[in-house]
C-alpha cells in the first residue's frame, strides 16, 4: 500500500482559490490527494470553516486536519485587524503545528504550510513562514494549480459571470492543465459580518 505521507511536504496536490465579491468571500477546492505515484480522491474537504474563518489548505492533510479540529481561533480583533493577523493569529497556527507535531525547523527557523483564509469579508493568503498576505485584486489561488486558476481568474475579471461560477472556472482550468488537480469540487461561502456585528463582538 502506498502511503501519502510522502506528499506531507511536497507540492503535487490540490487547488484551492479565493475570491471576495459584494460583501462576501467564496473559496474553492478540489478533492484530489496526490504524489509522484498514485492519487486518490477524498471525503475530507480542503475548505471549512472555523469560528470566523473559513480556511482552504495546501501543503499537507496533516496540516489541514489541524487548523479544522486543533487550531484554537483567538478572538477576533475587529478594530484592528491587520495586528490580529499579524500576531495573534499567526501566533495560534504556530503553536497549533507545533502541538501537533507538523512544524519544520531548519537553522533556528520553524516553517509550516500555506492556505487562505477569509475573514470579516478580507481575503489573505499564509505563507510557510507564518505571515499573510492580502492581495489587492480580490482573489487568490494556492497549490500546484494554484498560477493555472489566477490566470482563470484574471481572465474572467470582466465576464459577467456569478462568484461562485468564477470559482469553479479556476478550479476546472487548473484540472485540464496540471495532472494533480480533480473534480468534485467544494465550494465554499461565508458572509462578512456587518459593521453593527463587528462593533458587537468588539463589545462582547
Amino acid at each position: 500500500m502506498i502511503g501519502w505521507g510522502c506528499l506531507e511536504r511536497g507540492d503535487r496536490m490540490t487547488c484551492i482559490a479565493g475570491l471576495k465579491h459584494g460583501g462576501k468571500l467564496y473559496m474553492g477546492a478540489d478533492s484530489l490527494v496526490s504524489n509522484a505515484v498514485a492519487c486518490s480522491l477524498q471525503e475530507w474537504p480542503k475548505v471549512f470553516h472555523n469560528g470566523p474563518l473559513m480556511i482552504g489548505y495546501a501543503s499537507s492533510n496533516r496540516m489541514g486536519q489541524i487548523l479544522q479540529h486543533c487550531l484554537e481561533v483567538p478572538e477576533v480583533d475587529w478594530e484592528n485587524l491587520d495586528r490580529y493577523m499579524a500576531d495573534d493569529l499567526s501566533r495560534a497556527v504556530r503553536e497549533a503545528l507545533r502541538d501537533n507535531g507538523w512544524i519544520y525547523t531548519d537553522c533556528d527557523r520553524e516553517s509550516g504550510g500555506v492556505f487562505l483564509v477569509g475573514i470579516g469579508g478580507r481575503l489573505f493568503e499564509a505563507q510557510d513562514e507564518f505571515s499573510f498576505l492580502e492581495p489587492s485584486h480580490g482573489y487568490a489561488a494556492i497549490g500546484t494549480g494554484g498560477q493555472v486558476a489566477m490566470g482563470a481568474l484574471f481572465a474572467t475579471a470582466d465576464c459577467d459571470l456569478d462568484p461562485t461560477a468564477r470559482v469553479r472556472a479556476a478550479l476546472l482550468a487548473a484540472q485540464e492543465f496540471t495532472p494533480y488537480v480533480r473534480e468534485p469540487f467544494v465550494i465554499e461561502i461565508q458572509d462578512a459580518p456587518t459593521l453593527t456585528a463587528q462593533v458587537r463582538l468588539v463589545a462582547e
